[in-house]
Parts: C-alpha cells; structure tokens; sequence
C-alpha cells in the first residue's frame, strides 16, 4: 500500500505549539494534507496520554492507533468525500537531552517510537525517574543520547530512536553548537541500532550527500509541527504493508522498493540554513563569516553558524556528487504559501484560507495538489498564475533569500509586478489581479527598511527600557497591576509584556488575550507586537472588549436565541418600531443602564418598562438582532450560565492583559471575572490617575481594589517620565496630588525646558489669536503664510506638533473661525464618527437588507429615503406589523413600486461579491436614489474600507463597533483640536489649553460633590501630561459659551501649581515696526 507518513509532531502540551493541536484537529488537518500515518507526539506527557485513551483506540493494523468512530463521524463533518482516507496515529515523542560529554556540554533531540500504550507508559514511567515529563510534552533530561538508547532498548527491542533534524546548531547530533562531530561519539556502542537519520528542515538529501558517514543510514524528513496546519510540510513515501514493523523494517533495510523517498522543505527556507545574526538582521554565507572569523561584523557578537557551513565543516565529498545507494526525494512550497504568492497577500490572510479549502474541494488534497495534480487541469479548472506557480514550484524556479539564526528564509515565485503578466482576465479567486505598482526607488528603500529593521526584543531595545519596565516584564507572577504614569512607555511595556510571554515563557500566541478600549489602540498594539512576533502575532487576540463580547456571541449564538447571521443595530435603527411611546428614548436609555450594570431589564419595576421591554426584545428577536450594549451584557450572561463553555475560554485564554483598567466598568469587570482563574497571567496595566470615564461608567474603585480581588498580585510603578519636560511633570504632579482617590506614584523626568505659560486673553478670540500668534513664531515663520523668512530654531516644528485642548466642544468654535482667517490647516474632533453620517447608515441599511432580506430596521430606514414613498406608504407599513419587501409592492404609489422593485431586482441580481470595493460601486450605479449619493471622498473612503474584509457580514461587525468612534488622525499635518477627553492616549510637543477657568474647568454646571472635583482635576492632569516641550493654560476675562457671555474667574487648579513652574506670557497687538536684520515681524 502507498501511502505518506509524518512521523514528528507536538501536542498542545510542548512549549510554543497550538492549543488547537487535539486528535480530531490532528485527523483533520491529515485528510487536508493527504497523510496516512501521523506521529502521536509526546507520549511520555501524562495529560496527553489521558487524550490518547479518551480519543484513540488500537486499529486493525499492528502498532498503530486510529480516532474513534464517533469522533471520526463529528471530525468528517464538511469534509469533502474525496478526502477520506485512513489517517493513522503512531505513538512517538521527542526527547531533549542536555549533558556534558568529551568535555562539553551537549544538547541532542531525538524522536521516540513505541509500538503500543503499554510500552509507551512503561518508556514514561522510566524516564520520569530521571527527570520531569510534566512540564513539558518534550521533555527535558540530563541524560545521555546513549544511555537513553540503552534504556530503551532494556524496556523493548520493539521501540526505536531516530536523532531528530541532525544540523540544527543549537539541540542536534550534528548541530555546531553543541552536537558531535560523529556519530560514533554520541552512541557508541549502540551506534548500530541507529538507522535512519531526520534531516531536519535546513537541509535536504543532496546536502547530506556530502558527508559519507551518513551513507549507511535513511534519510527520512518529518514536519516537526507545532500546529495542526504545519502537517506534511515534510514528510516520507513508502509502498508497504500499513502497519508500524513493516514500516520501520522498511526504514531499518533502507528498501528502494518500499521507502519511496521523501517531500522537502526547500532547504534554504528553513530557520538555520545560512550563517547569520538575526539581531542585527545580518545573513551570510559560509565564506562570509569564515571571513569574518565568525564574528558580526556590525556588532562583534558570535555569529550562529548554519546548516550549510556545519555540513561543509564535515563534507568529504564535493556538492553534487552522490553516494551508491540514494531515494528520490522533492522539494515543495506548501499550498498556503502558493496561494498567498497567487493572491498577492500574506499566506496566513483570511482570503487564503477560504481559497485554501475552495482549492481542497475542488482538486483533492494538500499533498496531492503540489506535487501531482495536472496542471492543464490547475489552469483550466483553477487559473493560469495557479498552474505557473505550482510549476515553478516543482521544478524550483524561485527566489529565496535563505533562513539564518532562527529566522525563516522567504520564498518568492513571482518578481514584482510579474503576476499582471499571468492575470490578464478573471482568476479562480473571483477577482482581477492587479498588483499595485511601486517605484522602484521606494520599493529599494522599503527593501532597505525591512533589512535593517529589528528583531524581536533584541538587545538595543532592551537596553533602552529601565529597570522598572524590566520587572513589569520579566515578572513571572500571575497577577500584576501595573501603575504607568504619563508618558513613562505604558505602550511599550505592555507590548514587550506580551512578546516576552511567547518568546521567553514559551506560551503560545494563540493562548493571549490582550484587551484595548479602542479600535486605534488596538491596531497600534497589534503593528508593534508584529515587529517581534512576526505573522505569529495574527494568532494573538488584540481587540476591545465590544470585539472580544462579538466573538464570543457569535461563537454561541444559539445559546442566546440567535442565528449565525445576526445583525448589530443601533438604538436609532429600532427606535423607530417600537410603537409610538412618547418616552420611549428615555425606556431605551435606561434598558441599556439596565444591561452594563448586568440587570435583567425584565425585572425593572418602573411603570411601563416592563411592557415596553417586551416589545423591544420582540423586535430585536424577529430582526435577528442585538444592540451595542449587548456585547458585554451576553457574554457575560452566555459564561455565567454554562460553566463548561466559561472553562473553554479560560482554557483557550492562558494570558490576559487590559490596557487603560482605570477605565473598566461594572460589565467588564465582570466579563474579566469569568475569563480569570487561579492559573491566569493577568497583566493590568494604566494609571489611576487618569481615570476620565465614569460618565460611560468607568469606576475607578476597580483598579484601586485590585489587590482585594486578586490578593497575590504584585504591584509594579513605572515613574520614568520620557514625553515631558521636568517642569511640566512637576506641575502636574503638584496638581494631582491634591486627589485622596488615588496611587501614589513618584513621576519624574530628566528633560530640561521653560515653565508653563499662563495666558490672560480679554476675550475668546483674543484666546485664538494668542495661539495662531504663537504657533506662526514657533515654526520660526511660515513661508506658506508668506513670511519669506527661514527658520532660526534648530528643530523647527510642524503643524501637526500643535494641540489646542478644551473642556467642551462648544469652545472650538471661534478657534474653528479664527484659524480659517490665518489658513492654518487643523482638523477637529467632536464632529462625530464617519460611520454615524447619515448617509452611511443608510448605506449600512442597504448592506444588512442584503444579509436579512427579512429585516424590519434597515428597510424601515431606507423607506424613509427611498422616491416616491411618504409619511402615510410608511405609517401604512407600520401598522401592517412591517410586511417583507415583496409583500409591500402592492400598498405603495406607482413610484414607489418602482423604488421597491428596483431594489428587489438588485438584491437578486447583484448578491454580495468579493471584493466588496467593486460590489459596492456597481450597487452605486444601479440604485441611484439620492438617500445613496455621498460625497466621492466619502464614497472612496466606504469602498476601501470594505477592501479589507471578504465577507459582507464582517464588514457590517466592523461598522457596527467603529461607529461609536471619532476618526481622528494625530499623524496628519495640521494642527489638532481635542477635547481633553479626546486627547487621552495623545502627545504634541506644544499643547495649548484654553477655558482654564472656573465653572468651565473644572465643569461645574451640573452638580459638584468630591467625586467630580477629583475627576475634574484628573482631566486637567491629562491634557497637562498630554505636552512634551510647552504647555501654555489660557483664560478669558470674557467669553461667549451656550450662546451668552460668560465673565469667569481663572480656575482653581493654578493654584495647586508651585509659583516657581509657571510663568506670565504676554500678547502684544502693538504696530508693526522696522525690522533690524534677523528680526521677526509681528504676525499680527
């Protein structure tokens, strides 16, 4: 029987693997792959041993073990027919073993075969005498390779060794770091029950060619896969009987008629191929760092040296020449990896996986599709760049820049811009290939960039973080509160946190949860944890906890009463169907209070609530919807009702981290109480001291009772402030050290400046012209504003260096004015969410009609803007209880039929495509009702968004959670301007802070108590902390607020300032006068 076998995988209980690798995954990522026969991994680990009796059972065939049935059947599921092939699991694990021997210490890996359980438990129950096999699914023993080899074979001749991937530098036979020179040295007398070899990924059967010692031995090659999906990226051919002695004598004989060969990685891919040093992202050849005298030549450190210099250190015979008795053997790229070259997208994107399983379906197995599959039938049932990459993969035309130091190599098929040559029409995928077109001077210095960029956590970087960054880092405690004050590298920690956890605790990325209070946050974590991590931190979930409550919905919806396919809609989309109660905003507000303080709103007593909540759960239901509010109120209700699903996700979750907990609330609270066990590593990061949110229910108590609900945490302060100048941190300091609320935390900055500038203006636009004034004098004059002088500052600053804060967006107006007369570019926050415009919901109601043709919200919504339809087709519809589109054609005018059946014949001629950029512009073109009609920079900036997601109702979820944010971009040249609350999580070298006066700062016009006098000041101390070189605070004696002039005094909170930081500026309106050489003339 022929059939393909990868003999060396992991459990989930090895260090740095999958928590999905369990047997039905491991069954089902065999039938992906087309593998007959996979290794168990680590059967000397006891909690995978248990696994092994829970879902195996022995198979007919003698030494191997299959999936039982009924997980068989549950694994099957959705699996195309043609891919059911008998997938069998030996018993195997690998084994670390780290001694000294001839004077040195030595690190060898080798692979474990036993022939049944019984054996496998008495090799575990052997080897956990010597050392610890709990901890680890690989263990670790100081322990000969030999005396390992001798142990075994006391316990049965049935079991054998195979020294696993021989060159890897650092844990190999061979391996230059710490293996032998050969073979002989390391088994000794026992060196003949050694008979095959595992080449590892770094090198292939003609490198090891080279060396004739190996000669006697079969080359075999295994994927050594830490997740499911890496099965088979090596693996081994035979034609023999299907069983574990047959196999093994096949590999014992070496038979040409019965070891068919193996499937290779390409060498040069692998992680230790070339020389190199990755921290300072240096590669080299074998002759360049024997050049070099193995030394960097950027650093002076130790250069690892690889696979191809340690096999040409021990080669005694010339690269191509070949030994008498050799297998055939083929290089492969791995079908994601084709796809993604193909594609033009990374190979772990969500569109190659769709594509992925599409290609399964449709031509068979992984295996099957790169090494045998025809390629007249790849082009003609797939596409033609699909069959030329397949085909430059098998004959190996490619370029690949090799593996060095723990670095994977890169593989490209395609040059740039040689996919458009190959995607002239339509693709399999469903969409034109066009590949965008980059200078080549810049695509040479994005080249450049990525060569000299970092790597993870290296040591320069390490070196910049300060000793109280390092313990909240290293820390090894399960709970840890972290107290960052301003601008002392909250960011940085928390991200070095995270990348520490996979790369030095060796927890998997999977198994991390990191949790933001904003989307931007989110990606800004996520774009740094990537420099360390690589593609490795997709695997890593990094979102809010409205995203993370979605997830959690969406993966039990059913539990909840939902389908699959629900929709998120806003108070607004059902406002409109719940009758026609004159309170019935005031209901809603208070259900939704109801739900973030975890009330069941059905119990409420107030009059009315109760019938009213009944008609919105009826219309939430028969909408198949739910509002905002529910992505924490469900999860929370989904974990406390069904423990088993509460212990998957704090299975799934092994690390927690929230950045900002000063800002949680009651229901986030409680969603992080559900998620945290004993075992948790939970990382609660954010200062106390800039608790700025309790009007969207933040409670500040919980970051300060931390210690209470987690009585072991360690606590940690980060009081090294790198933004701002020690003046402006004393200040503030001073400030809010008037709170009894708070942690004390001792800020401090080694930054030297000026004071803080207090300015008095007569009125608001004085206020405004003082800083149009001041920023103009600051860029040293403004060539655009026609100064024609240079800057004299040796750092000029830029538009985008400004920030103009403010305690309510009422202020911003005579700045907005005055700013337009000086041509000064600025953007605004407060101007609400792009999404939240109008005519984008009603976009959004169009998407959702398309998902739920059935829906009520998104149809009542579009009536409302639809020609030809009024007030009495609506009301009229209104009281038919909402009929469906179709049903509704009959009632309405003939102008709205037409309306109506236009948007019918489109629903059903145009159903959602990818990519959604181009779907959305042909409904543009289709449906020309003016309630669609936006702007062109709108229109663009709806269809790229979209561009990045390949599924409708994913970009709906998108929508849905991004509407309650303001699209503000700090980067973007002008000068911003930002309510304080706005401004949190921001820095500007210059921030001007206006209204500095009582009643307006601190706020004061509805009620006063301690609390808002703590928080009020707390939101002073962030737009203070918001300023890097100069903070100016501004009042008027007069100022037009609401409508009327107001005449306040100069806030409370300068007092709480020390005399000695603060100084007077003064605004001159004075007649321009002659100018001396080198003098600046008065902008105004």
């Amino acid at each position: 029987m022929r059939f393909i076998a990868d003999l060396h995988i992991h459990s989930r209980y090895s260090r740095a693997t999958s928590h999905d690798l369990t047997f039905p995954n491991l069954y089902k990522w065999a039938l992906y792959k087309g593998i007959n026969i996979i290794g168990s991994g680590d059967f000397t680990h006891p909690q995978w041993v248990e696994e092994m009796e829970e879902y195996l059972e022995p198979a007919p065939e003698q030494g191997l073990y299959a999936l039982k049935e009924k997980f068989c059947l549950e694994a099957q599921e959705g699996i195309p027919h043609d891919l059911i092939i008998p997938v069998r699991f030996l018993l195997s694990v690998e084994i670390s073993s780290i001694y000294k021997k001839n004077g040195r210490t030595r690190k060898v890996h080798n692979i474990v075969f036993a022939p049944n359980l019984e054996i496998a438990k008495k090799i575990a129950y052997r080897l956990s005498q010597i050392g610890n096999i709990k901890s680890d699914g690989r263990p670790i023993l100081g322990l000969d390779s030999h005396h390992l080899l001798e142990i075994l074979l006391q316990i049965s001749p049935e079991i054998y060794l195979i020294p696993a991937h021989i060159w890897t530098p650092w844990f190999s036979l061979f391996g230059a770091n710490s293996g032998f020179d050969h073979i002989e040295e390391c088994f000794e007398d026992l060196t003949p029950y050694i008979f095959a070899l595992e080449t590892g990924l770094s090198s292939d059967p003609p490198m090891n060619w080279m060396c004739s010692q190996l000669d006697r031995f079969t080359l075999v090659s295994n994927s050594d896969a830490h997740s499911p999906s890496k099965l088979g990226r090596e693996a081994n051919l035979f034609s023999c009987e299907f069983s574990y002695p047959d196999l093994f004598d096949a590999l014992k004989k070496g038979d040409p008629e019965r070891f068919l060969g193996t499937l290779e990685f390409y060498p040069d891919e692998g992680k230790y191929h070339l020389d190199g040093h990755s921290k300072c992202k240096l590669r080299l050849t074998p002759e360049q760092s024997m050049e070099h005298k193995g030394r960097c030549p950027m650093c002076g450190g130790k250069i690892t040296l690889g696979v191809l210099h340690r096999i040409s250190e021990l080669a005694d015979r010339k690269a191509g020449e070949k030994p008498s008795r050799i297998f055939p053997f083929r290089n492969l790229i791995g079908l994601e990896t084709i796809l993604g070259e193909v594609l033009g997208v990374k190979a772990t994107s969500k569109k190659v996986e769709t594509e992925y399983f599409a290609m399964l379906k449709q031509f068979g197995s992984e295996l099957e599709i790169i090494s045998n599959a025809s390629l007249a039938d790849l082009e003609k049932k797939g596409s033609v760049i699909l069959a030329e990459a397949v085909k430059r993969t098998r004959e190996g035309k490619l370029q690949i820049e090799g593996g060095y130091d723990g670095e994977f190599g890169t593989i490209q098929i395609f040059q740039p811009g040689e996919r458009e040559k190959f995607l002239p029409q339509e693709t399999f995928f469903g969409f034109e290939g066009t590949e965008k077109k980059i200078n080549p001077k810049k695509r040479a210095k994005v080249e450049k960039e990525k060569t000299q960029s970092s790597s993870p956590l290296e040591k320069s970087l390490w070196d910049t973080l300060n000793q109280e960054q390092r313990d909240a880092i290293e820390s090894q405690d399960k709970k840890i509160l972290v107290i960052a004050g301003p601008g002392t590298g909250k960011t940085m920690t928390l991200t070095c946190r995270l990348a520490h956890l996979v790369l030095q605790n060796k927890i998997a990325a999977k198994n991390i949860l990191a949790i933001t209070f904003t989307n931007k946050a989110s990606e800004e974590m996520r774009s740094r944890i990537q420099q360390w991590l690589g593609d490795m931190s997709s695997e890593m979930t990094i979102c809010t906890f409205h995203k993370l409550g979605l997830q959690i919905i969406k993966e039990n919806a059913a539990l909840v009463g939902l389908p699959e396919d629900f929709v998120i809609y806003t108070k607004e989309d059902v406002c409109g169907l719940l009758g026609e109660s004159k309170n019935k905003k005031e209901m809603l507000e208070k259900i939704s209070l109801a739900k973030n303080a975890l009330v069941d709103p059905g119990t409420l007593q107030e009059e009315g609530i109760q019938e009213f909540y009944a008609i919105y759960q009826k219309v939430l239901k028969d909408n198949k919807g739910i509002l905002l509010e529910d992505l924490v109120y469900m999860p929370v209700r989904i974990l406390q009702a069904n423990p088993k699903i509460q212990q998957q996700y704090q299975e799934r979750f092994l690390s927690i981290a929230v950045d900002e907990y000063q800002d949680i609330a009651y229901a986030q609270h409680s969603l992080l109480k559900l998620l945290i066990t004993e075992n948790t590593f939970f990382f609660a990061i954010g200062d106390p001291d800039q608790a700025i949110y309790s009007f969207r229910g933040a409670n500040l108590q919980y970051f300060l009772d931390f210690g209470k609900d987690f009585p072991s945490a360690r606590q940690i302060c980060l009081s090294e402030n790198y933004r701002s100048i020690k003046n402006i941190v004393e200040a503030s300091c001073s400030l809010v050290a008037h709170n009894k609320k708070r942690i004390p935390n001792e800020i401090k900055s080694q930054k030297k400046g000026k004071n803080l500038q207090i300015f008095e203006a007569a009125n608001d636009r004085a206020e405004a012209q003082f800083i149009v004034h001041t920023i103009q004098e600051l860029m040293g004059g403004l060539t655009m504003l026609s100064s024609g002088k240079e800057s004299t500052l040796e750092a000029p600053y830029s538009f985008h260096n400004f920030a103009i804060l403010y305690r309510t967006s009422q202020q911003n107006k005579t700045l907005q004015e005055v700013f337009a007369e000086s041509s000064i570019p600025y953007q605004c926050s407060g101007t609400g969410s792009f999404w939240k415009e109008e005519k984008i919901q009603n976009w959004k109601s169009l998407f959702q009609l398309f998902l739920l043709p059935e829906s009520g919200p998104p149809l009542y919504r579009l009536l409302q803007g639809m020609p030809g339809i009024g007030e009495k087709s609506i009301m009229a519809w209104k009281e038919r209880k909402g009929l469906h589109l179709l049903e509704n054609i009959p009632f309405l005018s003939s102008s709205g039929k037409e309306s109506l059946e236009l948007l019918v014949k489109t629903m059903q001629q145009f159903p959602p495509s990818i990519p959604l950029e181009k779907w959305i512009a042909a409904l543009s073109q289709q449906i020309p009702w003016p309630c669609l009609q936006i702007e062109k920079e709108d229109f663009n900036h709806l269809c790229q968004a979209s561009s990045f997601f390949h599924d409708l109702g994913e970009f709906l979820s998108y929508i849905s959670l991004h509407e309650t944010t303001e699209e503000f971009e700090p980067r973007a040249e002008k000068v911003s301007m930002l309510t304080l609350h706005a401004a949190k999580g921001l820095e500007f070298p210059v921030v001007f802070i206006i209204g500095c006066e009582e009643n307006i700062l601190p706020y004061t016009r509805f009620g006063w108590d301690e609390e808002k006098e703590e928080e009020e000041r707390r939101l002073f101390y962030v737009g203070m902390t918001r300023a890097k070189d100069m903070l100016y605070l501004l009042h008027s004696k007069k100022r037009l607020l609401f409508g009327k002039e107001e005449t306040n005094l100069p806030t409370r909170y300068f007092q709480e300032i020390p005399n000695s930081l603060k100084s007077f500026a003064k605004h001159k309106l004075s007649k321009p006068k002659k100018r001396t050489e080198g003098e600046q003339l008065s902008f105004f």
